[in-house]
Protein backbone atom coordinates (compact mmCIF):
# COMPACT_ATOMS: atom_id res chain seq x y z
CA UNK A 1 0.00 0.00 0.00
CA UNK A 2 1.05 3.54 -0.43
CA UNK A 3 1.82 5.78 2.49
CA UNK A 4 2.26 9.29 3.62
CA UNK A 5 5.42 11.05 4.28
CA UNK A 6 3.94 13.10 7.23
CA UNK A 7 5.28 15.81 9.83
CA UNK A 8 5.55 13.65 13.46
CA UNK A 9 4.51 16.96 15.56
CA UNK A 10 4.81 14.77 18.79
CA UNK A 11 7.24 16.69 21.55
CA UNK A 12 10.47 16.58 21.14
CA UNK A 13 10.45 15.11 17.11
CA UNK A 14 8.72 17.87 15.22
CA UNK A 15 11.33 20.20 13.73
CA UNK A 16 10.18 23.85 12.96
CA UNK A 17 12.95 25.28 10.59
CA UNK A 18 12.65 28.42 7.87
CA UNK A 19 15.16 28.71 5.24
CA UNK A 20 17.42 32.19 6.02
CA UNK A 21 17.88 32.62 2.35
CA UNK A 22 14.37 32.69 1.18
CA UNK A 23 14.49 35.63 -1.31
CA UNK A 24 16.63 33.44 -3.32
CA UNK A 25 14.19 30.77 -4.08
CA UNK A 26 11.95 32.76 -5.05
CA UNK A 27 11.64 32.02 -8.69
CA UNK A 28 12.23 28.71 -9.08
CA UNK A 29 9.64 26.01 -9.76
CA UNK A 30 8.80 23.36 -7.62
CA UNK A 31 6.61 21.25 -9.84
CA UNK A 32 9.10 18.04 -9.98
CA UNK A 33 11.41 20.12 -12.46
CA UNK A 34 15.13 19.68 -12.20
CA UNK A 35 16.82 22.40 -10.63
CA UNK A 36 20.50 21.68 -11.17
CA UNK A 37 22.58 24.27 -12.13
CA UNK A 38 19.82 26.89 -10.74
CA UNK A 39 19.47 25.61 -7.23
CA UNK A 40 22.14 28.49 -5.34
CA UNK A 41 23.48 28.13 -1.57
CA UNK A 42 21.39 27.24 0.50
CA UNK A 43 20.68 27.78 4.54
CA UNK A 44 18.05 26.63 7.04
CA UNK A 45 17.87 27.69 10.71
CA UNK A 46 16.63 25.10 13.36
CA UNK A 47 13.65 26.99 15.60
CA UNK A 48 13.07 23.96 17.35
CA UNK A 49 15.09 23.22 20.94
CA UNK A 50 16.41 19.82 20.34
CA UNK A 51 18.67 19.29 17.78
CA UNK A 52 16.78 18.38 13.72
CA UNK A 53 15.45 15.22 13.51
CA UNK A 54 16.42 12.76 10.29
CA UNK A 55 13.43 14.26 7.98
CA UNK A 56 12.07 17.99 8.23
CA UNK A 57 10.34 20.72 6.39
CA UNK A 58 11.43 24.06 5.97
CA UNK A 59 9.75 26.63 4.18
CA UNK A 60 9.09 24.29 0.67
CA UNK A 61 12.55 22.59 1.35
CA UNK A 62 12.03 18.18 1.58
CA UNK A 63 15.19 18.33 4.11
CA UNK A 64 16.75 14.52 4.83
CA UNK A 65 19.61 13.45 6.73
CA UNK A 66 22.75 11.45 4.90
CA UNK A 67 21.57 8.57 6.39
CA UNK A 68 18.08 9.01 4.95
CA UNK A 69 19.59 10.01 1.61
CA UNK A 70 21.33 6.98 1.20
CA UNK A 71 18.47 4.91 1.67
CA UNK A 72 16.46 6.85 -1.18
CA UNK A 73 19.62 5.98 -3.39
CA UNK A 74 19.45 2.31 -2.57
CA UNK A 75 15.88 2.65 -4.38
CA UNK A 76 16.97 4.90 -7.29
CA UNK A 77 14.46 7.78 -6.52
CA UNK A 78 14.08 10.16 -9.14
CA UNK A 79 15.48 12.92 -7.39
CA UNK A 80 18.38 15.67 -6.92
CA UNK A 81 20.35 15.97 -3.98
CA UNK A 82 21.44 19.96 -2.64
CA UNK A 83 23.10 20.40 0.22
CA UNK A 84 22.08 22.65 2.66
CA UNK A 85 23.64 24.13 5.78
CA UNK A 86 22.31 24.18 9.17
CA UNK A 87 22.10 26.56 11.58
CA UNK A 88 21.16 25.50 15.31
CA UNK A 89 21.24 27.72 18.17
CA UNK A 90 22.43 30.25 16.21
CA UNK A 91 26.08 27.90 15.13
CA UNK A 92 26.80 25.52 11.89
CA UNK A 93 26.00 22.24 13.56
CA UNK A 94 28.20 19.98 11.61
CA UNK A 95 26.93 16.37 13.23
CA UNK A 96 25.13 15.31 10.29
CA UNK A 97 24.99 16.91 6.44
CA UNK A 98 21.78 17.79 5.31
CA UNK A 99 19.73 17.85 2.27
CA UNK A 100 17.14 19.08 -0.27
CA UNK A 101 15.22 16.24 -1.86
CA UNK A 102 13.69 17.54 -5.09
CA UNK A 103 11.76 15.04 -6.07
CA UNK A 104 11.39 14.71 -9.80
CA UNK A 105 8.69 12.09 -9.97
CA UNK A 106 5.18 12.96 -10.24
CA UNK A 107 2.09 10.41 -10.61
CA UNK A 108 -1.56 10.43 -10.96
CA UNK A 109 -2.91 8.34 -8.81
CA UNK A 110 -5.78 9.78 -6.86
CA UNK A 111 -8.78 7.63 -6.76
CA UNK A 112 -11.36 10.65 -7.21
CA UNK A 113 -14.70 8.07 -6.81
CA UNK A 114 -13.37 6.74 -3.74
CA UNK A 115 -11.92 9.96 -2.19
CA UNK A 116 -13.42 13.24 -1.28
CA UNK A 117 -11.93 16.35 -2.60
CA UNK A 118 -12.29 20.07 -3.52
CA UNK A 119 -11.88 21.00 -6.49
CA UNK A 120 -10.01 24.01 -7.89
CA UNK A 121 -12.00 26.99 -9.24
CA UNK A 122 -9.66 29.38 -11.25
CA UNK A 123 -9.11 28.66 -15.25
CA UNK A 124 -5.56 28.05 -14.72
CA UNK A 125 -5.83 25.52 -12.09
CA UNK A 126 -8.57 23.82 -13.45
CA UNK A 127 -8.48 19.97 -12.85
CA UNK A 128 -5.91 20.17 -9.62
CA UNK A 129 -7.61 19.30 -6.08
CA UNK A 130 -7.57 22.43 -3.92
CA UNK A 131 -8.22 20.62 -0.24
CA UNK A 132 -8.24 16.56 0.76
CA UNK A 133 -11.19 15.98 2.71
CA UNK A 134 -10.16 12.20 2.48
CA UNK A 135 -7.48 10.80 0.00
CA UNK A 136 -7.66 7.31 -1.90
CA UNK A 137 -5.12 6.68 -4.06
CA UNK A 138 -5.49 4.32 -7.00
CA UNK A 139 -2.74 1.21 -5.95
CA UNK A 140 -2.16 -0.03 -9.35
CA UNK A 141 -1.37 3.62 -11.03
CA UNK A 142 1.10 4.17 -7.93
CA UNK A 143 2.66 0.40 -8.43
CA UNK A 144 6.52 0.68 -8.71
CA UNK A 145 6.88 4.03 -7.80
CA UNK A 146 8.76 4.19 -4.25
CA UNK A 147 8.83 8.03 -3.49
CA UNK A 148 6.69 10.66 -5.68
CA UNK A 149 4.38 13.64 -5.11
CA UNK A 150 0.67 13.48 -6.29
CA UNK A 151 -0.21 14.99 -9.50
CA UNK A 152 -3.22 17.63 -9.83
CA UNK A 153 -2.45 18.99 -6.14
CA UNK A 154 -2.20 22.34 -5.42
CA UNK A 155 0.08 21.35 -1.84
CA UNK A 156 2.41 19.00 -2.53
CA UNK A 157 1.70 15.48 -1.32
CA UNK A 158 4.88 13.08 -0.89
CA UNK A 159 3.95 9.31 -0.95
CA UNK A 160 6.15 6.38 -0.58
CA UNK A 161 5.61 2.98 -0.61
CA UNK A 162 5.75 0.39 1.31
CA UNK A 163 9.26 -1.25 0.34
CA UNK A 164 10.31 2.15 1.33
CA UNK A 165 8.40 2.51 4.33
CA UNK A 166 10.07 -1.03 5.93
CA UNK A 167 13.75 -0.28 4.28
CA UNK A 168 13.03 3.31 6.60
CA UNK A 169 12.10 1.80 9.74
CA UNK A 170 14.99 -0.67 9.67
CA UNK A 171 17.10 1.82 10.66
CA UNK A 172 17.17 1.29 14.41
CA UNK A 173 18.22 5.18 15.45
CA UNK A 174 15.70 6.70 13.58
CA UNK A 175 13.73 6.41 16.12
CA UNK A 176 14.22 9.41 18.66
CA UNK A 177 14.00 11.45 15.81
CA UNK A 178 10.60 10.82 14.66
CA UNK A 179 10.50 8.72 11.08
CA UNK A 180 9.16 5.82 12.32
CA UNK A 181 5.37 4.64 13.25
CA UNK A 182 4.10 7.75 13.70
CA UNK A 183 5.72 9.38 10.34
CA UNK A 184 3.86 6.49 7.72
CA UNK A 185 0.47 6.99 8.18
CA UNK A 186 -1.16 4.17 5.54
CA UNK A 187 -3.73 6.52 3.52
CA UNK A 188 -5.20 3.38 1.26
CA UNK A 189 -6.33 0.02 1.19
CA UNK A 190 -5.57 -2.17 -2.27
CA UNK A 191 -7.42 -1.22 -5.67
CA UNK A 192 -8.91 1.89 -4.39
CA UNK A 193 -11.24 0.63 -1.93
CA UNK A 194 -11.94 3.80 1.05
CA UNK A 195 -9.69 3.82 3.51
CA UNK A 196 -11.20 3.56 7.93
Amino acid sequence: MTKLWCMNFSPGHHTEAHVVNSEALSGLSWRCSPLAGRFPPTTVEIESRHPPTDYFEAGRLFVVSEKVKEVLEEFSISAEYFPVDVIYRRRPYSERQFFFVNILEEVDCIDLESGEYDMEKSEHRAGQIHRVHKLAIDEQRAQGHHLFKLAKCYRYIICMSDELAERIEQIGDLESRGLLEKTLVVVTTEFGRTPR
